[in-house]
């Protein structure tokens, strides 16, 4: 838990508003931000990286308010598709502060980005700079492009958000981007590299040799390198004590490789300003004792949350309701006819009555983003508490809003 999100006279507090009187306000499960986190790990950041440009990573968490939060902060934004665009605009965002990634993009998306005037096109291919530069021209326009490199070194939290390794999808090897950086291409403004070599990276190591690599590569090229994108990658802690990156190690380990007085450095963080601004509140069905097991079963699932699912993820839960009650171990679980809906495995709660609230904590990043309508769920809302007031930022999906623009093809032939 943060400052901002924490026990006060006994009851869980997201700022100065009780979760509880939220929960009851917008019904379970539901999503809630504190503005205050999000502003601080903001600052966090541009303190501690004062010479490196901040693009918020928005796959991580893509709600308007959200969006709109970082870019009033002074954010650029990075993006991975032709949607995340349209929202960066919705949410008032500058286009020139744009820099689009991503290892698919289709003609319709890079055409969308050219007449928007993105500031920046991470390329991660040959062939996808020949099809810049065709849509480009046919836009009449010149595109901003940087192409991203594969350094070959694995990192990251988890074999499923390593981006960085030989065998990945994304970037250029060292010497596919020595032999097309800078080459004279209809359409194409060369700005630079980037590079991004996985998630909840907690070491400098990673960085220093992916940096290594592509400060040696610079020196090999004869166009220059005007823009370099770091990527981002940095760990927060979901456990008590787990290991996060010292941030002025890094500061001093990018300073040894690249003069920000010679190259504009970029990072695009999006976890790291997210996770632990926002919790998931749910609320209990039943605790349930099958044989020797207890399971807690709640409303919220893994439509609502899918990193424990998907990625083995560990989020803590805890009760609304402070207590010292005597406490044992409990699957707490959703009601999704899969047994992949489980939270988490042998958590220690104390025994919780059908209608009490819990919170999963640190879901603000690729939490309510990843959502689906598995088994016929309505979304959860999502909700932005600042100081003493709360709005609703994403209303609950309602079942009209699911089916919309469905038919039944067999009475519409």
């Amino acid at each position: 838990m943060t400052d901002a999100i924490c026990y006060c006279d006994g009851v869980l507090h997201i700022d100065k508003v009780p979760v509880s009187e939220i929960a009851q306000a917008c019904g379970t499960p539901v999503y809630i931000y504190s503005a205050a986190v999000m502003h601080a790990r903001y600052r966090l950041l541009e303190t501690a990286l004062p010479e490196i440009d901040i693009c918020y990573g928005m796959k991580a968490c893509d709600t308007l308010a959200v969006i709109n939060l970082f870019i009033e902060l002074g954010a650029g934004i990075d993006v991975v598709s032709g949607g995340e665009i349209q929202r960066v605009l919705a949410a008032r965002g500058d286009p020139r502060r744009i820099v689009f990634s991503g290892v698919g993009k289709t003609d319709e998306e890079i055409t969308f980005a050219l007449r928007s005037g993105v500031g920046q096109i991470n390329a991660e291919s040959a062939s996808e700079v020949i099809q810049i530069a065709r849509l480009a021209q046919a836009a009449k326009v010149r595109a901003p492009v940087a192409l991203r490199l594969n350094p070959d070194i694995p990192a990251g939290g988890h074999q499923k958000i390593q981006t960085g390794h030989a065998r990945a999808k994304f970037g250029m090897a060292v010497h596919e981007i020595g032999a097309l950086y800078g080459q004279d291409i209809a359409g194409i403004d060369w700005r630079g590299l980037a590079v991004h070599i996985g998630s909840q990276i907690h070491q400098v190591a990673p960085y220093d040799k992916a940096f290594g690599v592509l400060a040696e590569l610079i020196t090999t090229l004869a166009h220059p390198v005007t823009h370099i994108d770091l990527g981002g990658g940095f760990a927060v802690a979901y456990r008590a004590g787990d290991p996060v990156l010292d941030l002025s190690d890094y500061r001093a380990m990018v300073a040894r490789h690249f003069d920000p007085k010679v190259v504009r450095l970029l990072v695009e963080p999006g976890r790291f300003l997210t996770a632990p601004a926002a919790i998931l509140v749910a609320r209990v069905i039943h605790d349930k004792h099958t044989g020797n097991h207890r399971h807690v079963i709640i409303d919220a699932a893994m439509n609502d949350l899918l990193r424990p699912s998907l990625y083995d993820a560990f989020h803590n839960i805890i009760p609304i309701q402070e207590t010292h009650a005597p406490a044992s171990p409990a699957d707490i679980v959703g009601p999704i006819c899969e047994t992949g809906d489980t939270f988490t495995r042998d958590h220690t709660l104390p025994s919780l009555e059908p209608g009490a609230l819990v919170a999963i904590c640190d879901v603000g990043a690729y939490g309510a983003v990843m959502a689906s309508n598995y088994n016929a769920r309505p979304r959860a809302p999502q909700v932005l508490v600042d100081g003493t007031r709360f709005r609703v930022i994403r209303p609950r999906e309602s079942f009209a809003d699911m089916i919309r623009g469905e038919t039944d093809a067999l009475s519409h032939q």
